[in-house]
């Protein structure tokens, strides 16, 4: 894998790649980052991205993470060239405000003087009448208040310093972990300077019944699992790593707790760019079966599980209690039907997902409460 690994980065970064390679490329991305392309992005999908990208990876990145950005807000776990020809919208759409701003600052400066003069004119005509335009005014009020603060991508990092970074590691880390806990209705976890989140945290959900899933990927996968998660932050010139929740979804923004640069809500790519692709998740095993399952197994959790793909519909033969093909072809049916490698592996992500499908487990989400 490492030698096919540096094969792609040599060869896929040094020129643009055919349609061919493009897929190859994509499907190659997607199994390190837990999935698998060919059941994720239709073929018209991909031509989409590709034809966007011209083989570029950078593109290609790009484009692949806003589509299945896309496609999670849209809660499918199957990329259509419809969705992705969203996703590439989105980002024309920000390249060509990038353009736009660029072009401002090469704008001669007589125009700008004139621009200017303009402007003046044209604020003090508003200053004279903005007193009179009571529905304008209200109208802008609402405006500012949905949207709530906007800044840029420095005073983002800025923030990111003077809000988690002043707290230490482990304080970080407990209070990230205490965020959860209340999605979960379980006690908080108690100050402790000695508290280490390598092993500490995993102690800590153990004591109150719960798992603690160690996730290590790309946001969009995080964002498939659609649980709350702690993510690992690196701050520019802050020693060590820092924590924040990630609670919800809103409007294609993601919550986060606590805020950051006076803002509830930030955009993948704000909140990515500080990310180190770690994190973990709480979760309830309440059947208790993650345990070791091999094809052949026998037993109640086997015969549990299959109660489990029953009532997701992926599953409608007997109730044997042996992990049989039937049996790991409804749990490959269902982990594609979730956008999760196909594996026929009953893991954390797996189960997960599994209690989430079924009305009768209570358990947080990022997109609608708690199911």
């Amino acid at each position: 894998m490492r030698q096919l690994s540096q094969r792609i980065t040599v060869r896929y970064h040094l020129q643009p790649m055919d349609f061919h390679d493009t897929v190859n490329y994509i499907n190659h991305r997607l199994k390190t980052a837990g999935g698998k392309g060919g059941d994720i992005f239709s073929r018209r999908a991909l031509r989409h991205i590709y034809r966007y990208s011209r083989g570029l990876p950078r593109l290609i990145n790009a484009a692949c993470d806003r589509t299945l950005l896309a496609g999670y807000t849209r809660d499918t776990a199957k990329i259509s060239s419809r969705i992705a020809a969203v996703g590439i919208k989105d980002i024309k759409k920000n390249t060509a405000s990038y353009v736009r701003k660029r072009h401002l600052i090469l704008i001669p400066t007589l125009v700008m003087l004139a621009a200017l003069f303009v402007a003046g004119i044209y604020f003090r005509w508003y200053e004279f009448i903005g007193p009179f335009d009571a529905s304008k005014n209200i109208e802008v009020k609402e405006k500012q208040a949905n949207e709530g603060p906007t800044i840029s991508g420095e005073e983002l990092s800025q923030g990111m310093a003077a809000g988690p970074g002043e707290i230490p590691e482990s304080e970080s880390a407990r209070n990230a972990f205490n965020t959860l806990a209340s999605l979960w209705s379980i006690p908080p976890l108690l100050e402790s300077p000695k508290l280490k989140p390598s092993n500490g945290l995993e102690r800590a959900a153990m004591d109150r019944k719960l798992r603690l899933y160690r996730f290590s990927g790309n946001l969009g996968a995080l964002l498939r699992i659609d649980h709350p998660a702690v993510l690992e932050l690196i701050l520019p010139g802050i020693p060590g790593k820092r924590y924040v929740s990630l609670v919800g979804t809103e409007n294609g923004q993601l919550l986060v707790d606590p805020p950051i640069g006076g803002r509830k809500s930030l955009s993948f790519g704000e909140l990515e760019k500080h990310w180190s692709g770690q994190g973990f998740v709480l979760w309830k095993d309440p059947l208790n079966l993650l345990t070791s399952m091999s094809p052949g197994s026998k037993g109640d959790p086997i015969r549990q599980l299959q109660g489990l793909l029953r009532e997701t519909g992926v599953y409608s033969g007997p109730m044997t209690g042996i992990l049989d093909d039937d049996t790991l072809s409804a749990v490959k049916k269902f982990q594609s039907s979730k956008g999760i490698e196909q594996d026929g592996i009953v893991g954390a992500q797996t189960l997960m997902l599994l209690y989430r499908s079924i009305d009768r487990f209570e358990v947080p989400r990022l997109t609608g409460g708690r199911k």
